[in-house]
């Protein structure tokens, strides 16, 4: 997906859900799909993740964290945040996303062992 698309898109979604943090794209994250940041009021989404995948599971990860942003800290994947999650449409909550098409983009760069290649 686009990443442009994916910032707009996601943005209104949040804002249909009521939440009024920024969201970001994090190039860093290698395994990590989204993050909510509490103290910065932002929710990141790996931009490898995003630029892989469509937007029906960039969607998802959005609603995940933004369930956790209106849950607050402290209540992880349990039944508040379980709860709150299922109200903004997150499929499976309390479980990763798991689909057979999730991809991530290959990392700019890889580290080799130079003993075993």
């Amino acid at each position: 997906m686009d990443k442009r698309d994916a910032l707009r898109q996601g943005r209104a979604l949040l804002r249909e859900l009521g939440i009024t943090y920024t969201l970001v794209l994090d190039a860093r994250p290698t395994r990590r799909l989204g993050q909510c940041r509490f103290r910065s009021r932002e929710i990141g989404l790996s931009t490898r993740f995003v630029v892989a995948n469509e937007w029906r599971l960039v969607e998802q990860t959005v609603r995940h964290e933004a369930a956790h942003a209106a849950v607050g800290p402290g209540y992880a994947h349990g039944p508040v945040w379980q709860r709150k999650a299922r109200e903004f449409g997150v499929i499976r909550p309390g479980h990763a996303l798991r689909d057979p098409e999730l991809r991530m983009a290959p990392a700019a760069i890889a580290i080799v062992c130079p003993r075993c290649g």
